[in-house]
């Protein structure tokens, strides 16, 4: 079974609060957030998500410290979707075999996580799952919101959320030096980077998305957009809440399009599956983790 896995950094923010120590440990707050979650009935580590009709939990997790000072987790997700029940037949003789879910049933997928710390420096892998979750960044939503949960458990302030951003292949780059003229480039970065503006304020209204593009045009027929713009957004990407970069030019023979979100760096492995087309969450992790470790 082939299975692509994803590449990303995870950013730990602060939350001005009195309770915000001075410096966040990721290592030591972390595990204490998933020894609490662990620590709750599966029922209550659940989240539903409403749009797409599935629950998510954290059914299991590892932590390793390593040398040098590293810590590696291994995450295993599990989700299933809901509302969605089909009569069954028998694929040799047709016969029908009724509907054998109720509608609050779902198949059980998985999805398995490595994340390693090192250095205040936090990466993570990701292996997608179409039947099952799709984007780290839906796990980075749920660990944020039961992290709510857990921080009123200890009666404190929450003081920190996590933040996940792709990487991108360095291909994205090479292939914008190679253009000879960059007609559009449109960044898109999250309207909470707006800051405490009026323009910051109504982006961050409830009917908006939460994201905003900014397009650079070129100022006359002739002009072209610097390169050296786009590569400080792009070495800046993180820090500025940007999630995405096109650009539209041309290269010496071709007219291109290069998409950040078509580049994310990713790597397919091939797992061995069971029967049921399941596979071993400790082959998973350990594939996980030695692409993740390359660099």
């Amino acid at each position: 079974m082939d299975r692509n896995i994803y590449k990303y950094n995870i950013e730990v923010c602060g939350i001005d609060v009195p309770t915000k120590p001075a410096r966040i440990e990721f290592n030591v707050e972390f595990e204490n957030l998933l020894n609490y979650l662990i620590s709750l009935p599966k029922e209550e580590r659940k989240q539903e998500l409403l749009k797409c009709e599935k629950v998510i939990f954290l059914e299991e997790y590892e932590k390793k410290e390593e040398a040098n000072d590293m810590n590696v987790y291994f995450l295993k997700f599990v989700s299933l979707k809901y509302n969605q029940t089909r009569e069954v037949l028998n694929k040799d003789t047709l016969e029908s075999r009724g509907r054998l879910k109720e509608i609050s049933d779902g198949d059980k997928e998985c999805n398995h996580v490595v994340i390693v710390e090192q250095g205040r420096k936090i990466k993570a892998a990701f292996e997608y799952n179409y039947y099952g979750l799709q984007r780290l960044e839906t796990i980075i939503s749920y660990l944020n919101d039961m992290c709510v949960s857990y921080f009123n458990s200890i009666g404190i302030d929450k003081y920190y959320y996590l933040e996940a951003h792709n990487e991108v292949s360095r291909n994205f780059i090479n292939e914008l030096n190679r253009m000879t003229k960059i007609n559009v480039a449109t960044i898109v970065i999250e309207s909470n980077r707006l800051g405490n503006t009026d323009f910051g304020n109504l982006a961050g209204r409830e009917e908006v998305n939460s994201e905003i593009e900014i397009t650079l045009r070129k100022a006359r027929r002739n002009n072209n957009i610097p390169k050296d713009i786009i590569r400080q957004y792009y070495d800046n990407k993180n820090e500025s809440g940007i999630k995405r970069i096109y650009v539209s030019g041309r290269n010496s023979t071709n007219k291109v399009k290069l998409d950040t979100e078509e580049m994310k760096q990713k790597e397919k492995i091939t797992i061995i599956a069971n029967a049921f087309g399941e596979v071993d969450s400790n082959e998973m992790f350990e594939s996980v983790k030695e692409y993740l470790m390359r660099g």
